[in-house]
């Protein structure tokens, strides 16, 4: 959506005196207050959300909004002196309303269209041809005035000026999210308007676009296999892979625990969401095993797939399962652990547990039900995902 408002030369017309009064009723009042407007059409530093017509990029065309003003005044004529004068009264009322405008092809009536009304203040005498001349170079479909879809007008203006063919924006971006886990951040995206080209990819952490979570943009340019290459119509490069840094895992600590992905389109300036996006960095609960549980020793092992490189907690309950009010005792599961359960994990060599029995666990479990209870504690404190092991309870 593109809106714009025009003046006149002459500084005591009411559209020039009152330019700023429409200014701050169209950005702030009309868009931003009652309708929302706050943010670039384009997603792009390079062009601006607002300024002067000669500073924004060519569109087909932009509505329109000017003063309506009325003006009173009081007339009177001096007999004796022979004079006449003129003075403004307190009423000077004046509204918002669509612009009027003349059709610059045939002359009819243009109402909010803001080439058709500069064409009306240029028959007005009110601006010069030069100036009209430089608002079309902006407004290319100045010619007609209702089509909101004047795709043919930005063609043939991008090819007069760069002498090129206009690209064609056929596609948006496409890909996958594939992973978003504590040691790696997986996806790729093209679009297939430039399947050769490795286009940008916004990542968010702990929360949508939009939303004020962090956010860093990435090329998707690493090496990519052939499914891929097809799915995009060519191309070697359309991978992206991102080590997760400390501002990452905080955001997304202090969001919704999510990573979300968009890929740029090189053409528009417009953006698609990845499929499986957004993906939860909190993917597994724990797991493990309670192995063994004697009078002197309690044995298991236990991890967290989503930092698999951690040693997590375990807690063991002694009479009773968690929340019926038993003894409880928090270990780290770091000492070290065999290949087997290494592999389990998918990576790391200290989950395994020996915790050496004393009287205190001893006295709960008599006074309970005689057995030991034990769960993995989810690395993200995720309590729905701190998992009671595999073969517990035991008891001695």
């Amino acid at each position: 959506h593109c809106h714009g408002l025009a003046w006149s030369d002459d500084e005591n017309d009411s559209s020039s005196k009152l330019k700023f009064n429409n200014f701050f009723y169209v950005s702030l009042y009309d868009h931003m207050y009652t309708r929302g407007y706050v943010e670039d059409m384009l997603d792009s530093d390079e062009l601006p959300m607002c300024g002067c017509i000669e500073e924004m990029s060519p569109v087909s065309r932009a509505d329109c909004t000017e003063m309506d003003t009325e003006t009173v005044f009081k007339i009177e004529y001096d007999q004796t002196n022979d004079k006449l004068s003129a003075s403004l009264q307190d009423s000077y009322n004046f509204d918002f309303r669509a612009c009027q405008g003349t059709n610059p092809s045939n002359g009819g009536n243009a109402n909010n269209d803001l080439a058709s009304h500069v064409h009306r203040l240029k028959l007005e005498g009110k601006i010069s041809s030069d100036s009209e001349e430089r608002v079309f170079e902006t407004l290319v479909g100045y010619a007609e005035p209702g089509n909101n879809n004047n795709e043919e007008a930005c063609a043939s203006a991008y090819k007069e000026t760069t002498g090129l063919e206009y690209p064609v924006n056929n596609h948006q971006p496409q890909g996958f999210l594939d992973s978003a886990k504590a040691d790696m951040i997986k996806g790729w995206t093209c679009d297939n308007d430039e399947p050769l080209t490795s286009i940008d990819v916004e990542l968010y952490f702990g929360g949508p676009k939009g939303s004020g979570s962090y956010t860093v943009t990435v090329t998707a340019s690493d090496e990519s296999e052939g499914a891929v290459k097809q799915k995009c119509g060519g191309g070697d490069n359309h991978r992206f892979n991102v080590v997760p840094t400390e501002a990452m895992i905080t955001a997304i600590m202090e969001g919704d625990m999510h990573v979300y992905a968009y890929g740029l389109d090189p053409l528009g300036n417009t953006y698609k969401g990845l499929s499986r996006s957004p993906k939860s960095y909190n993917n597994y609960a724990t797991e493990g095993f309670l192995d063994s549980v004697t009078d002197g020793l309690i044995k298991g092992w236990a991890c967290d797939k989503d930092t698999p490189l951690e040693s997590i907690g375990v807690h063991l309950y002694f009479g009773g399962p968690a929340g019926s009010g038993s003894h409880t005792v928090e270990i780290i599961a770091g000492d070290t652990s065999e290949n087997a359960v290494s592999k389990k994990c998918d990576g790391g060599d200290n989950h395994r547990f020996n915790v050496v029995m004393d009287d205190v666990m001893k006295n709960a479990m008599e006074d309970g039900d005689g057995k030991v209870y034990s769960y993995g504690l989810d690395t993200y404190g995720d309590e729905n995902r701190n998992k009671q092991l595999n073969r517990s309870p035991k008891s001695v």
